[in-house]
């Protein structure tokens, strides 16, 4: 195999991170052979804040488990042909997280999937470390959470946590899909980021992200800033329903900005995006907000 490319409509924008990151692992130790390995490798450099958070909750060490990742990647098959492998153990990692996607009713992969199936894969290196981290913990407390109930927690954290509405959110992308006749746009850069993190009660998700783009009109007074607004208002609150959200309040304070509140389950949202209009080029901001939480008895 020499492309991705078969792969690619299976996978959401999360999925295919993981997949291009173990993709390049591989090739950049010269293995061109993507094992499991490689891929628990990108999960945890692509969903570190997860990842982290989790092993914290859970009582261990993220490093131990990246120490023993490392150790299995320097003795991983080599593929010497052209293109790469992709190994069996790796392509039923990829069965059994669209099947979970499709228990869901989604069509594609998300990296919360392939984590998910990793944890419940008794060969897997995670799941190792999770069971010697179990053995340790039973000799030091007998009234301790037992393994089984280690992993029900982990994994209803990975179905309680980020919605796919926060995790596929893109302001740039919301701009360039917006088919609104209210102005013309350029790009003209864009800044995004996000942290996770919680304890044993709540776990919550921030994702914030900002746009500018050039208005291509001379005369910047003929960008209708509010009738802008408002259309992109009704295409985040089309997607917030597309992800089976249910939207508990909406706030516009002003022409230039608005807020959704919504929630599904245990889990509660709020996006908030404003505009700026600063001399030839329009800036956009966006702030989202997910707060889950659980209990462990």
């Amino acid at each position: 195999m020499e492309s991705l490319e078969p792969y690619l409509d299976k996978f959401s924008e999360s999925g295919k991170r993981i997949l291009e990151n173990a993709l390049n692992e591989t090739r950049r130790r010269n293995q061109h052979f993507i094992s499991p390995e490689h891929i628990l490798y990108a999960l945890i450099e692509e969903e570190a804040d997860l990842f982290n958070s989790t092993m914290q909750d859970l009582s261990v060490d993220p490093n131990s488990v990246r120490l023993a990742l490392e150790k299995r990647l320097e003795n991983s098959c080599r593929y010497i042909g052209q293109g790469f492998r992709i190994a069996p153990e790796t392509t039923e990692i990829f069965k059994f997280s669209m099947d979970r996607a499709r228990s869901q009713g989604r069509r594609v992969i998300e990296a919360s999937d392939i984590l998910y199936v990793m944890t419940r894969d008794k060969q897997s290196l995670l799941n190792d470390n999770l069971q010697s981290h179990d053995n340790h913990s039973c000799a030091l407390n007998a009234n301790r959470i037992s393994m089984e109930d280690k992993q029900s927690h982990f994994l209803s954290q990975l179905q309680t946590t980020s919605s796919n509405f926060l995790t596929q959110f893109s302001l740039q992308e919301l701009v360039k899909k917006n088919n609104s006749p209210f102005g013309l746009f350029h790009s003209i850069g864009s800044v995004g980021g996000g942290m996770s993190g919680g304890d044993s009660e709540q776990t919550t998700h921030n994702k914030h992200e900002s746009f500018a783009c050039r208005i291509e009109s001379k005369d910047s007074n003929n960008f209708n800033e509010a009738e802008f607004i408002s259309s992109l208002r009704k295409d985040v609150e089309d997607s917030i329903n597309q992800s089976r959200l249910k939207i508990t309040r909406t706030d516009s304070q002003n022409s230039s900005s608005f807020r959704f509140e919504y929630k599904k389950g245990k889990m509660e949202g709020q996006i908030d995006i404003s505009g700026e209009m600063k001399d030839r080029y329009y800036e956009l901001k966006a702030i989202l907000v997910e707060k889950s939480g659980w209990k462990i008895k």
